[in-house]
């Protein structure tokens, strides 16, 4: 239904009239805006071929998820087997705790 490389918003469902061969006729009409706030390439926590061990993400934890709020951590093991996942691939970070990736960090950098 919508691309997966560019996200759409649904902006509303609107009713509108048209005059049509003299005729009036009722439609209605899905107004959708492409968001660009997701730069194609851009990676994404969706995609299983995006996310390596060891790589720093956020992610949601199931009891967070009404309220979204993140957790950042580093990959330990990924849960997902499936090459895509809607609401994010589910990962375990280092710390044990078990989520959605919704944001892809990268690499930690190491204390020199």
């Amino acid at each position: 239904m919508f691309s997966a490389l560019a996200m759409r918003i649904y902006i509303g469902l609107y009713i509108a009239t048209f005059e049509v061969d003299g005729r009036l006729q009722t439609n209605q009409i899905l107004i959708i805006k492409n968001s660009m706030s997701e730069k194609i390439g851009e990676l994404s926590g969706q995609y299983l071929k995006n996310i390596k061990l060891g790589m720093e993400v956020d992610i949601v934890l199931k009891r967070d998820q009404r309220t979204g709020k993140l957790t950042r951590g580093i990959v330990r093991w990924m849960l997902t087997n499936k090459s895509y996942h809607s609401f994010g691939i589910k990962v375990m970070l280092e710390t044990r705790q078990v989520g959605r990736v919704q944001k892809i960090i990268g690499y930690k950098e190491e204390a020199k």
